[in-house]
């Protein structure tokens, strides 16, 4: 999938990957000059001829057309999603573009889309149109808890899609692990500075890789964030990511940004790892690979 800055949306895969992405002008106004007619039955008689034309423009189902959609759901691949969320519009066969109301119904019933961070306008069209421009969610990772994994956007907000955590291609989803709070109902934010912590540092870690500059990314399988607030060891990363060699999980260590002089800066980070990567270190390693201190890389014995 395509995203403006982030990265798109894997292609699907076979079972048991998830299949949830099953992919994803303007009326021409009658415009003419206008006769100057000097007898009123002239003037009808126009009138009278117009009424069928404007009736066919007028009548017929009502249609919802997206407008200024974001660069990872303007992909062909997206349209199922689109005609999805074009369902929960709740259009009718009895709907009439000239409903009063209609625009503000339709925004009401996408706005309660989970899928659907706003609404920033709906429009009717004189040809029968509803153009609608919203603010959409796009998945970043998945959080597992308790053998479920589950489907987030970058702000920790719930999707309507989980999955056993073991059936996750991580090679298409990072999943984030450790999170203290439970699962919030579908639509509702993800509590916890840990989640946001983990979603700040996969955040960043997509769009390096949109950037090209993440060549070890065949190995990350996900983020650790049970250690935030060292809560469970004062000597080990805050965050670590997962990868798919088990012995040599690497202590990241504080979020992109908020290094302030105490690690090394994330853009660091990520240039030893392509150091480690490139030299077979990561995949062949049999201890823990700390790359917080800002001068030389450390490892740690398996705890």
């Amino acid at each position: 999938m395509i995203r403006p800055g982030r990265p798109p949306l894997p292609k699907k895969r076979p079972r048991p990957t998830l299949n949830w992405r099953e992919r994803l002008a303007r009326w021409r106004a009658w415009a003419g000059g206008v006769l100057f007619v000097t007898t009123v039955g002239a003037a009808g008689v126009g009138v009278v001829a117009l009424e069928p034309r404007a009736k066919a423009l007028t009548s017929g189902p009502v249609r919802l057309e997206w407008v200024n959609l974001p660069m990872w759901l303007s992909d062909p691949a997206q349209a199922a999603f689109l005609r999805q969320r074009e369902r929960d519009a709740g259009l009718t066969q009895q709907d009439t573009i000239h409903d009063p109301a209609l625009c503000r119904t339709v925004s009401e019933r996408l706005a309660a889309s989970p899928w659907i961070a706003s609404v920033k306008r709906v429009q009717a069209v004189a040809d029968r149109r509803l153009r609608v421009e919203a603010a959409f969610r796009m998945p970043v990772a998945m959080v597992s808890s308790a053998g479920m994994a589950y489907l987030v956007d970058r702000d920790g907000v719930r999707l309507p899609l989980q999955a056993p955590a073991d059936q996750v291609d991580r090679r298409d989803w990072l999943v984030i692990s450790g999170a203290r709070a439970g699962v919030p109902q579908v639509g509702q934010p993800w509590p916890g500075d840990d989640l946001a912590a983990g979603l700040k540092l996969v955040t960043y870690l997509l769009n390096e890789q949109v950037a090209g500059r993440v060549s070890f990314r065949p190995l990350l399988r996900g983020v650790d964030v049970s250690n935030v607030g060292l809560r469970k060891d004062r000597s080990a990363g805050e965050l670590q990511l997962v990868l798919s060699n088990p012995h040599a999980p690497v202590h990241w260590g504080l979020p992109p940004t908020e290094e302030y002089g105490t690690e090394r800066p994330a853009a660091s980070k990520v240039q030893v790892l392509n150091e480690l990567f490139d030299s077979q270190t990561l995949q062949s390693a049999q201890r823990e690979i700390d790359i917080r201190d800002r001068t030389r890389v450390l490892t740690r014995s398996p705890r």
